[in-house]
């Protein structure tokens, strides 16, 4: 077999299966980073990973509002190696180098500023949508103390709620309300009623 067959025969051979145990290993520190951030930062933190282990994504979102997670870094494992997605790419073998990475990545004034800005929206209303049959949703205000006393809430468990109506939302047509869905959080609604402007109902959780 010549250089020429020999190539072509190594270009036709089909890749290794991925080693799902050192890319764990490898990536385990943004796992860490993430649950740090949960436990300090006063944000909400995960690591999303694809299924054949390749690729690792670390989201963060305001507390209580996980429809507003955006990816602040990603990982691409592949062969015993690791890249951080960015300009310029950062390529590491082992947990100290992606450690190293992720110390000064999260001692730039650009992450700070990330922060910042969650900690700020987690203070804010929820325009929340109060969901029909028909797809369509009237919005209502949802305040900081309620998003997070309804986030606590477990599957099935319920919470009483008073919700203004958004401004210039005309009034809904109570029983087609089916379900709440506030910054990603998502209770059927029951026993809504109306008193001027203002929703009541009763929010239980859905899985």
């Amino acid at each position: 077999m010549n250089r020429f067959d020999r190539f072509q025969q190594l270009i036709d051979e089909p890749e290794p299966p991925p080693n799902p145990h050192p890319a764990a290993e490898i990536v385990h520190p943004l796992v860490d980073f993430a649950a740090a951030l949960e436990a300090r930062a006063r944000v909400g933190a995960r690591v999303q990973s694809s299924e054949d282990g390749r690729r690792h994504h670390l989201a963060l979102w305001p507390l209580h509002r996980p429809a507003f997670r955006h990816i602040m870094v990603t990982v691409h494992v592949a062969n015993g190696r690791g890249a951080v997605s960015g300009e310029p790419m950062f390529w590491f073998t082992n947990a100290d180098e992606l450690t190293g990475w992720l110390e000064h990545f999260m001692q730039g004034p650009a992450f700070k500023a990330t922060l910042s800005q969650l900690r700020f929206a987690a203070t804010e209303p929820v325009d929340a949508r109060l969901e029909r049959a028909n797809g369509m949703a009237t919005l209502a205000v949802v305040t900081p103390e309620q998003q997070e006393a309804l986030d606590r809430l477990q599957v099935g468990e319920e919470l009483s709620l008073a919700l203004p109506l958004h401004d210039q939302e005309p009034l809904p047509d109570l029983a087609a309300l089916r379900v709440l869905n506030t910054a990603g959080l998502k209770f059927a609604i029951r026993d809504p009623s109306l008193m001027g402007r203002t929703v009541q109902l009763r929010a239980v959780r859905l899985p």
